[in-house]
């Protein structure tokens, strides 16, 4: 997912969990956000409680995080007013159709592919890229020449 980041693009982490992410990335300014602390540097959000960092960058990266959200449209439209590009992995309904083994999972939503490129066209973002990793989630890239300031 990494290799989408251009050279000095800024990145918001969202759900950076051990910000594995940072290791990948070179000069790019890094801004971990997670719903507790992981390091000095972590910016506290809790996204079920519709709590998002106000600061913008060039990219969201959001690496198995929307699954846990409760309202995953609030989620992605917050992306698009703070971020012009949005790198994602998301384990569509179509992948893991069987509800119960999502829940078991703690997953909170079931958005199939289309469902999930729709909220964020929504929200002014066109899918550029989309690939499926070695785990068999989606990826995908999403991309707005638009950005509105908190």
């Amino acid at each position: 997912m990494a290799r989408h980041i251009g050279p000095g693009e800024s990145v918001t982490d969202l759900g950076c969990g051990r910000m594995w992410l940072k290791k990948f990335l070179d000069r790019n300014p890094y801004y971990p956000v997670d719903y507790r602390r992981r390091s000095f540097d972590t910016y506290i959000a809790d996204f079920n409680r519709r709590e998002f960092p106000c600061f913008l960058s060039d990219v969201a990266f959001v690496s198995g995080t929307l699954e846990y959200l409760d309202d995953p449209a609030w989620f992605i439209s917050m992306i698009g007013r703070h971020c012009r590009k949005c790198i994602i992995s998301y384990s569509t309904k179509e992948l893991f159709p069987d509800v119960t083994g999502r829940r078991d999972k703690a997953w909170r939503n079931d958005l199939s592919r289309s469902e999930l490129i729709s909220l964020f066209e929504r929200n002014n973002m066109a899918l550029k890229k989309e690939d499926l990793s070695v785990g068999g989630t989606h990826i995908f890239v999403f991309q707005s020449a638009i950005r509105i300031c908190c």
